[in-house]
């Protein structure tokens, strides 16, 4: 059975060479020698930008009111609500048939770099407009 783990690799030359030593140890525990191992190409996303969204949920849910931190009292609730409100959504389905809107993710291996972006400069006008403040103007250069 094949691994549900992700391996990256690296172009070297006419080769794929794992791309760290966990990918290294998943390819020789995973697969049996001279597998065949289908690849895409992918363009991962800046470690950074994905740093300065949190941050900016960070900062707000740091400053917010009592009737705020009840709803939201944790970035990850913020991040849900968020991604609910502006249509980054999917829908599960319940034993008994009735379907569930829930929050999409905006994991790497989930959401392009470009739909990131997107998503990424929605939720920071539609915060913005939500608080009054943005977030983001005290979210240290470090994370932009």
């Amino acid at each position: 059975m094949a691994s549900k783990n992700k391996i990256q690799f690296r172009r070297h030359g006419d080769a794929l060479i794992p791309a760290s030593i966990d990918d290294a140890v998943l390819l020789r525990d995973d697969y049996a020698e001279g597998a065949l191992l289908d690849a895409a190409l992918t363009h991962p996303r800046s470690t950074k930008r994905n740093a300065h969204y949190w941050a900016g949920l960070t900062t707000a849910v740091k400053n917010f009111d009592d009737d705020l931190a009840r709803k939201y009292p944790k970035k990850e609730n913020l991040h849900r609500a968020l991604l609910t409100y502006l249509g980054h959504t999917t829908t599960t389905w319940q034993f008994d048939g009735t379907p569930r809107i829930e929050a999409d993710s905006t994991a790497f291996d989930n959401m392009k770099t470009a739909d990131f972006e997107r998503y990424l400069e929605s939720a920071k006008a539609q915060l913005t407009i939500w608080l009054g403040y943005d977030p983001w103007a005290y979210v240290s250069e470090i994370a932009a």
